[in-house]
């Protein structure tokens, strides 16, 4: 036993030196991993911020571009009112020949075939015509005259230009009640729809304290090439930190095993160490008890059930030899009492296993248990000696 004892201590001494050096080149890569993974993410969020970015972009062109429509008609719907001098519902030929904004050759005289042009080569066009055909051509001439149309400039031009630009707005022709009630008609349908989009957004939770999920946050974006290439690197390096981490972890539990083995004191001569790791089974007329020195002692009923815990590993406890007893505390609580604790008192033997096993006080159990590890030289010749009698 002591001979195994100092050999598995050799073993574990050695181990703890190698797992120290394999320590050291792992905290070495950890710090080559980490700053390998702060460049790629910092990579990462600046390829992500502008991909964002032209998100944005994106988004606000398409809004611009679904609302245009809805202007264009209510800009074309207004001037459709203000032709509209008859009030039949149709914008005619002469209605047109009125407004010398549409003389397009500017001799002073807007011609019926001038007047045709914009109307599609018809004599008379009705909203939607108007709307489709007629407002297209008329929108340009409208903002020349009212000094919003901007020729194309070269880019210094118009960049000192944008300024004044935004800062003009067009006033609305007046008209009469009749007029503006012609004219609010689409306006009147836009409210309708943003009101029922208003009550759909208004309608009562479903299931008031559930979580539902947010489909769009669970949908990645739909990055870029580029930027996915990023992303991706920038995954692997934290991957690549996460496994040199795990790594340590798996090395720092394996050294603090080994120096809880060291601490738990194996005996003068190692001759201990043999039986950590090992258990030894006692069975009464009731229970069958086990015993795992340096770890627990546990007691479970023959007819079955779940195993109790006497007790874990708590320290040599002899007097006044410190080899002579164990104590085990901290074990299962007992009904109204306090929790388990086991007394292992020990002696010299040939071959180790329980004798006996005694509650002597209420939750606390004694173990009888005999070991060649107790013995010293003289009492180990003397046991031999008397089985050799025996046998």
């Amino acid at each position: 036993m002591i001979s195994r004892g100092k050999q598995m201590k050799a073993e574990r001494e050695a181990r703890r030196l190698e797992l120290d050096q394999r320590r050291k080149e792992q905290e070495l890569l950890r710090a080559e991993k980490e700053q390998l993974k702060q460049n790629a993410e910092a990579l990462e969020a600046e390829a992500i911020e502008i991909f964002k970015e032209q998100q944005r972009e994106v988004d606000a062109d398409t809004a611009q571009a679904e609302r245009e429509p809805q202007q264009m008609r209510q800009e074309a719907s207004l001037t459709f009112v203000r032709y509209d001098t008859n009030k039949d519902g149709f914008v005619e030929v002469t209605e047109l020949m009125v407004d010398m904004n549409l003389d397009r050759d500017r001799n002073g005289v807007v011609t019926v075939e001038e007047a045709k042009y914009f109307l599609d080569e018809r004599e008379r066009v009705d909203l939607d015509a108007f709307v489709t055909l007629a407002w297209p051509r008329i929108k340009s001439l409208q903002m020349l005259a009212e000094g919003l149309f901007q020729p194309p400039q070269p880019e210094e031009v118009t960049q000192q230009a944008e300024v004044t630009t935004e800062a003009i707005q067009p006033t609305p022709p007046k008209l009469s009640e009749e007029q503006a009630e012609l004219a609010g008609d689409d306006d009147i349908e836009a409210d309708e729809e943003g009101e029922e989009d208003q009550y759909d957004d208004e309608e009562p939770d479903v299931g008031v304290g559930e979580a539902s999920p947010d489909v769009e946050d669970a949908t990645p974006p739909n990055y870029d090439p580029e930027t996915q290439r990023l992303i991706q690197q920038a995954n692997e390096a934290r991957n690549a930190l996460e496994e040199v981490e795990r790594s340590l972890r798996e090395i720092q539990q394996e050294v603090n095993e080994i120096d809880e083995q060291n601490n738990k004191g194996y005996g003068l001569t190692e001759e201990w160490a043999v039986h950590d790791g090992q258990c030894y089974n006692f069975e009464d007329r009731e229970y069958v008890y086990t015993l795992c020195p340096f770890d627990r002692a546990s007691q479970k009923s023959r007819s079955g059930g779940p195993e109790t815990t006497l007790g874990r590993w708590d320290k040599w406890s002899g007097e006044p030899k410190q080899y002579s007893q164990q104590k085990y505390t901290n074990g299962a609580a007992c009904w109204n009492g306090p929790n388990r604790s086991a007394i292992i008192n020990i002696s010299c033997a040939l071959e180790p296993k329980v004798t006996a096993v005694s509650e002597p006080n209420r939750c606390e159990y004694y173990f009888e248990f005999e070991t060649p590890a107790a013995c010293d030289s003289e009492a180990y010749q003397s046991e031999s000696e008397n089985l050799h009698d025996e046998l």
